[in-house]
């Protein structure tokens, strides 16, 4: 599930930062990836809110070979990877603009593989930034295919509308 979640979020991460120079994508990706790669450790403390439980062990952990600032940094991916963006908002400037694809990236793959089966390559969205606005588009039927995947980009729509400085936009379903 974690690999799922870790292609996922970097291949969408690939798509936001079109205009990152090699040095920043490399940079992002490998927190992108490590967080991906552990945003589940929570759930071994509580599946209820196991977001939080993730963001706390890896900020707090002896984690080898990670500075405190870097747990940091991974912690907070792990946080926003799911719930209210405000705590995203409140933490993350707004021209900080490789954060908020790091977490946009890592809360669209934690979202699109809920039912931890694979994902075609075929079936991944493209997301492109224009001005304000992140556009997501699914390929012709994904969505009417996956009602539960629809309702949950309706309420992630509505969060990044409420709570942050960028809008989100898909395609509906046909």
């Amino acid at each position: 599930q974690a690999e799922r979640v870790a292609q996922l979020a970097l291949q969408l991460l690939r798509h936001l930062a079109q205009t990152a120079t090699v040095q920043e994508l490399d940079y992002w990706s490998n927190y992108v990836r490590w967080a991906a790669q552990l945003h589940e450790v929570g759930v071994d403390i509580a599946h209820t809110a196991y977001h939080k439980h993730t963001a706390y062990v890896l900020a707090n952990a002896d984690m080898s070979g990670f500075s405190r600032p870097e747990q940091e940094l991974l912690a907070m991916l792990a946080l926003g990877q799911r719930g209210d963006l405000k705590k995203m908002a409140d933490t993350l400037d707004r021209n900080d603009i490789m954060r908020w694809h790091a977490v946009l990236a890592l809360r669209l793959a934690v979202l699109l593989c809920r039912a931890r089966t694979p994902i075609a390559a075929i079936d991944y969205p493209d997301i492109r930034r224009f001005g304000d606005t992140y556009r997501l588009r699914f390929p012709d039927g994904y969505l009417a295919a996956h009602p539960l995947t629809h309702a949950d980009l309706q309420q992630e729509q509505a969060l990044w509308q409420e709570n942050s400085p960028w809008t989100l936009e898909y395609n509906e379903p046909v």
